[in-house]
């Protein structure tokens, strides 16, 4: 599904006459997936308020809630088509401390995203602290996340341990 298939214009005309359960038609059924809007609306529900969801501890007992006005989908819908969304793009907290709410969501990559994460390490090398998957990204990173973090916890620099090469296997067993 596009984001031209759901206009606000299509949205409202699609619910006209209905007050309860109003018809989005990005829910999916049995043979047709849900669309990522809606899966986002579902998941960011699912998160703050089902005890049986594996993140409610991250989410709910942290006191993190979704805003009134987002408890209704086409509230959502309409905020999400206004504010960047676009295939591929997943709902981010800007504040991960802050609850989900207009002001404090934006549309991010996946890798933008894991970036905002209380579980990421960082590093500070080159006179920049940035977290261990930014490091990965930067042209003087010659390794990957986990040579970054098992050089480091061997006692190598931060420097040394984003910038080494990795030692070459091949090479090393012609020098014995």
């Amino acid at each position: 599904m596009s984001v031209t298939t759901y206009t606000t214009k299509k949205i409202m005309k699609r619910t006209k006459g209905r007050s309860k359960h109003p018809k989005h038609g990005m829910a999916g059924s049995t043979n047709k997936k849900a669309h990522p809007i809606y899966t986002a609306f579902h998941n960011m529900h699912k998160r703050c308020n089902s005890k049986k969801g594996q993140d409610y501890r991250l989410y709910a007992e942290k006191g993190i809630v979704v805003c009134p006005a987002w408890h209704d989908i086409l509230t959502f819908i309409k905020w999400a088509l206004h504010n960047g969304w676009a295939q591929g793009l997943t709902l981010e907290r800007k504040n991960g401390d802050k609850n989900y709410s207009p002001k404090n969501c934006i549309w991010a990559t996946p890798l933008i995203q894991g970036r905002n994460t209380s579980r990421n390490v960082y590093i500070e090398a080159f006179g920049e602290k940035k977290c261990i998957a930014e490091w990965c990204t930067d042209e003087r990173c010659l390794v990957g996340e986990m040579s970054i973090v098992a050089r480091i916890k061997r006692g190598w620099t931060a420097e040394e341990a984003i910038s080494v090469p990795p030692a070459n296997v091949h090479n090393l067993k012609k020098a014995v």
